[in-house]
């Protein structure tokens, strides 16, 4: 049974779909001045090369210039969910926007949504040049849930990605573990009251975080699975036009 104390642990996860979850499927090789910059930034405690498990490290500044309407950049912090040796699992340590799971009512899956185009287009080129350059594409499973009557959807390749059910109990196995706060901008948070009517803020603070995406599939096919505010993950889903939490996944090489 889950606990709500937080019991963060390193190398807890099956080694065998450990590597299955996050295979690598092309490596682009970065230019050695960003590696170099990105392993040995000053800003990171501890390096990236030598992070673990549980450690939160910060990898530059990320910008969001369409979407705000003007130039806003934040150096995310970035919880590392499992090292292996030559590459590192991190998702940001908090919801950095409020954003659909797609933009309209449709029947979709995490393949076609458009949660998953923008994370693999729009934010990645947000990202510092040097972690662009660290970034592995890899392969994902996109499983489905029987206890919810969802179907397995195909296997997609990403750059950038959330985490599914299974995953986020796997490397976040506690409430406490999957609580997020909210690091996002005036204007999403202003979106989200017109949008379903509600102080998120004050929602933020009754449950201690925000709700987020996961990329499976909800009981319907125009549903998706999400975390709840207060960690518990819903595998029922919620509807796909609503505004949650966004906290990007993202495979990093740690060496050349």
């Amino acid at each position: 049974m889950e606990q709500g104390r937080s019991t963060f642990h390193r190398g807890h996860m099956d080694r065998r779909r450990f590597l299955r979850l996050g295979a690598a499927v092309g490596v682009s090789l970065a230019s050695s001045a960003a590696f170099s910059a990105l392993l040995t930034g000053c800003e990171q405690n501890p390096p990236l090369d030598r992070a673990q498990a549980g450690d939160v490290v910060r990898l530059g500044n990320v910008a969001f210039p369409e979407y705000f309407g003007g130039e806003l950049s934040r150096n995310i912090g970035w919880r590392v969910l499992a090292a292996e040796s030559g590459r590192v699992l991190v998702i940001s340590e908090k919801i950095i926007d409020l954003r659909p799971y797609n933009d309209g009512y449709a029947r979709v899956t995490w393949e076609t949504c458009t949660l998953r185009k923008w994370l693999n287009v729009d934010f990645f080129e947000y990202l510092p040049e040097a972690m662009r350059d660290a970034v592995m594409a890899v392969k994902l499973e996109n499983l489905g849930n029987p206890d919810v009557r969802s179907e397995d959807s195909n296997e997609t390749v990403d750059r950038v990605f959330l985490l599914s059910g299974d995953e986020a109990k796997d490397y976040l196995p506690t409430y406490d573990d999957r609580r997020a706060s909210l690091d996002v901008s005036k204007e999403a948070i202003e979106g989200y009251v017109e949008n379903q009517g509600e102080d998120i803020k004050a929602l933020v603070e009754k449950h201690g975080g925000g709700a987020w995406w996961l990329r499976s599939s909800g009981s319907s096919e125009s549903s998706a699975a999400y975390i709840f505010n207060n960690g518990r993950v819903m595998p029922y889903g919620s509807i796909i036009i609503a505004p949650l939490g966004v906290r990007p996944a993202l495979w990093l090489r740690t060496s050349e």
